[in-house]
């Protein structure tokens, strides 16, 4: 996160090469790494995410991550969590467009933390979401000195 050098982030696919909705490619770090690995498993929205979070394949990978260890998700990356039961019994937030496709949705609120689920809003909370999981992870210093801020 540029903050502490022993602080890294990989990004992990299912495929070699990930495309959005606008074409725009990424080719991930990793495919189908080990979730359990990490320390946060954070999960990103897109268009896409509502047909990804029919998709079995995808839905199975996320719950090899387990439920014990933190899970964040920006955007309807929520709904991803939510399909892999990783939000079961916990609020969330999502993008305002897609309240209606969750139950336990919090309106109105940028970051909904449920202890070891955190989930922002739509896509303008990822830097505040960033700098939430920074201060609660390192305390406050460091995300003042975040480069986002």
């Amino acid at each position: 996160m540029g903050i502490d050098p022993d602080v890294g982030h990989r990004i992990i696919g299912t495929e070699r090469e990930i495309a959005d909705g606008t074409g725009l490619t990424l080719t991930p770090d990793a495919v189908s790494e080990d979730l359990a690995a990490f320390d946060l498993l954070y999960v990103p929205g897109d268009l896409g995410t509502r047909r990804l979070a029919g998709d079995p394949g995808l839905i199975a990978y996320l719950k090899t991550r387990g439920g014990a260890r933190p899970v964040a998700s920006v955007c309807t990356g929520a709904l991803l969590l939510c399909a892999a039961g990783s939000l079961a019994g916990r609020r969330a937030t999502t993008h305002h467009r897609s309240y209606d496709l969750r139950r336990e949705v919090v309106t109105g609120r940028r970051i909904v933390d449920e202890g070891r689920a955190v989930t922002a809003g739509g896509v303008s909370s990822a830097l505040s979401l960033r700098l939430y999981l920074v201060e609660n992870s390192e305390g406050p210093a460091p995300a003042r000195r975040s480069p986002s801020r």
